[in-house]
C-alpha cells in the first residue's frame, strides 16, 4: 500500500513541478487552485474522511454477516452518494459566479483571473461524484484486504494532469486560448480516471455479483446517522479552507500558489506514511473492536502509532532542514523564480512543525467512529479549527501569507493532543502509551541527528544553489548522514524491535 502510494506521491511532485514551471506562481496559477479547492472541499464533505469512517466500520459489520449484507450496503451507499453529489455538483455549476466571489473577492478586481475560475469552477464541479465513487470503491476493496490498487487510484489524477500540461498547453496557447484550462481539463480527466481504474478490481472483488439497492435500510441509516455528526466537523474543516482561501486570494499575487506548492511537499510524506497508515489501521482496528477483542486492537494501534513517529519524526526534521533546497530542486525551473522558491520553503517550514501531529490525528480520528464515539473527533475538530481562525485572522496582517501555514500546525497540533486525552479513557490506556520510551527514543534520536546534520550545511555551503547537481548532492549527502546518525542512535538506544518491524512493512507493501 505505501509503495502504491509513493509512486502517486512522486506522480503528484512531478504534476507540481510542471505546474511551476509551465506557469509560475501567478494570478493563474491561483485562479485554478482556488476552483480546483472548491471540488476537493466537497469531496471530504461527501467522501474521504467523513464518509470513509462512517461507511467502513458498518460495511464491515454487514460483510461479517453475509457477503450479500455487505454488498446491499454497498450499492445503497453508493447511489446515495452518487446521487447526492450530483445535486450538489449542478448547484455549484449554476452558482459558480457566486460562490467565486464569496471566497475569493478580490478575484473581482482582475477579469481575466475572474472568468478563468469561474470556468474552471463549472467544469470541475463534476469532479465531486467522480471521486465521491472512488473513494467508496477504495473502501469496500480495503475491507476485501486489497490495497494496493485503491492506493494506485489516485495517481490516474496525477497522470492525466501531467499529460495534459505536456500536450495541451502548447495546443491551449497556439489556439488563443488560456494555457491554465489545461490543468482544468486534466483535472477532471483525472478525477474521472481514480474511479475507472478501480472497476476492474471490483468485478474481481465480485462487487458487481449482486445490485440491490435499500437507500434507507437499517445500515445505510446508521451511516447517515454516523455522517450527521461527521457533517458538523467537516463544515467547520470546510469553513476553515474557506476563511484560508479568502485570506490567501487577498494576501497578495501568488499567495495562494506559494501555499499550495508547499503544501504538496508536507503531504507527500503525510499520504505515504500517514494515509497509509491509518487506512490499514482502520480496517484491522475495525475487525478486532467488531470481535471484541480490545488487546488486538490496541496492540495494533501502538504499533501504527510507533511506526508513524518513528518515521514521520525524522522526516520532519530532515524536510525542516533542507526546506530551501528541497524546493529549489523540485520547483525552481521556468516560470518558477527565486522569490518563489524563498516564499514555497518558508511556507513550508510552518507546514512542518504539525506534521509529526498531523499523521497521528489521521492516525487516531478514524477509531473514534470504529469505537462509535463519533462525537469526540468532531467536537475536537471544531474547537481546534476554531483555534486556527482566530490566529490566523489575528496576525494575517502582520506576518502575511505564511501565517496561514502556522495556523494549519497548531490546529493539527491542538486536535491531535484533545484526541489522546479522549482516547485514553475509552480504549483504557495511559498516557504512557503515547509518550512512550520508544517513542522518546525516536524524538531524542532525530533531535540529534537534526542537530549534528545542521553543520554539515558549513562545509557544504558552495554546493547549494550554484546548479541542480550541486544542491542535489548536498541534499544526498545530508540525506545519508542524517539517516545513518538517526538509525545509530536509534540502535544505541534500544529500538531495535521498531526499526526491525518498520523494515518488514516496507517489505510486505
Amino acid at each position: 500500500m505505501s509503495v502504491a502510494t509513493f509512486i502517486s506521491r512522486i506522480l503528484g511532485l512531478i504534476r507540481e513541478l510542471l505546474i511551476a514551471a509551465y506557469f509560475g506562481a501567478s494570478g493563474m496559477t491561483d485562479a485554478f487552485w482556488v476552483a480546483f479547492r472548491i471540488p476537493n472541499m466537497l469531496r471530504d464533505l461527501f467522501a474521504e474522511g467523513n464518509f470513509n469512517s462512517a461507511f467502513l466500520p458498518v460495511l464491515t459489520e454487514e460483510s461479517k454477516k453475509s457477503r450479500e449484507k455487505g454488498l446491499e450496503v454497498f450499492w445503497s451507499a453508493g447511489v446515495l452518494l452518487f446521487l447526492s453529489t450530483s445535486l450538489c455538483s449542478l448547484g455549484v455549476f449554476y452558482f459558480s459566479e457566486e460562490i467565486v466571489l464569496m471566497i475569493a473577492p478580490s478575484f473581482n478586481e482582475r477579469e481575466e483571473v475572474f472568468q478563468v475560475t469561474v470556468t474552471s469552477v463549472k467544469v470541475l464541479s463534476f469532479f465531486l461524484p467522480l471521486v465521491s465513487l472512488a473513494a467508496l470503491s477504495m473502501s469496500y476493496l480495503n475491507t476485501k484486504k486489497v490495497f494496493f490498487a485503491p492506493a494506485l487510484a489516485p495517481a490516474s489524477l496525477n497522470v492525466m494532469m501531467i499529460l495534459s500540461i505536456v500536450f495541451m498547453t502548447p495546443i491551449f496557447i497556439s489556439s488563443g486560448v488560456q494555457p491554465v484550462y489545461a490543468l482544468t481539463l486534466g483535472g477532471i480527466t483525472g478525477g474521472a480516471m481514480q474511479l475507472f481504474v478501480q472497476v476492474p478490481f471490483l468485478v474481481k472483488n465480485s462487487a458487481f455479483s449482486r445490485v440491490k439497492v435499500f437507500m434507507f435500510s437499517s445500515p445505510v441509516k446508521k451511516i447517515l446517522y454516523r455522517m450527521s455528526f461527521g457533517l458538523v466537523g467537516v463544515a467547520a474543516t470546510q469553513i476553515n479552507l474557506l476563511i484560508g482561501t479568502f485570506l490567501a486570494t487577498g494576501a497578495g499575487v501568488g499567495s495562494v500558489s506559494y501555499l499550495t506548492y508547499s503544501l504538496r511537499l508536507f503531504q507527500f510524506p503525510v499520504g505515504i506514511f500517514g494515509v497509509s497508515l491509518s487506512n490499514s489501521n482502520l480496517v484491522f482496528f475495525s475487525e478486532a473492536i467488531k470481535n471484541g477483542n480490545f488487546n488486538l486492537a490496541r496492540s495494533t494501534l501502538k504499533r501504527s502509532y510507533h511506526l508513524s513517529v518513528l518515521t514521520l519524526i525524522p522526516i520532519s526534521f530532515f524536510l525542516w532542514l533542507v526546506s530551501t533546497e528541497i524546493t529549489y530542486l523540485v520547483f525552481e525551473r521556468g516560470a518558477f523564480e527565486a522569490l518563489d522558491r524563498e516564499m514555497t520553503s518558508t511556507a513550508l517550514r510552518a507546514y512542518l512543525y504539525g506534521l509529526p501531529f498531523y499523521c497521528i490525528f489521521k492516525l487516531l480520528g478514524p477509531t473514534f467512529y470504529a469505537l462509535d464515539k463519533e462525537k469526540y473527533p468532531i467536537l475536537i475538530s471544531v474547537f481546534s479549527i476554531l483555534i486556527n481562525i482566530i490566529f490566523s485572522v489575528s496576525f494575517i496582517d502582520t506576518y502575511g501569507f505564511v501565517i496561514l501555514a502556522y495556523g494549519v500546525s497548531l490546529s493539527v497540533i491542538v486536535n491531535s493532543i484533545l484526541q489522546v486525552v479522549f482516547l485514553r479513557p475509552i480504549l483504557g490506556i495511559g498516557f504512557r502509551f503515547f509518550i512512550s520510551v520508544t517513542a522518546i527514543r525516536i524524538l531524542f534520536s532525530g533531535v540529534i541527528a537534526f542537530s549534528l546534520s545542521f553543520f554539515l550545511k558549513s562545509f557544504l555551503h558552495s554546493l547549494i544553489f550554484n546548479s541542480w547537481a550541486g544542491t542535489f548532492s548536498y541534499v544526498f549527502i545530508t540525506g545519508v548522514v542524517f539517516s545513518f546518525i538517526y538509525l545509530f542512535c536509534l540502535y544505541l538506544l534500544g529500538a531495535k524491535e521498531q526499526v526491525r518491524y518498520f523494515i518488514s512493512k516496507i517489505n510486505r507493501n
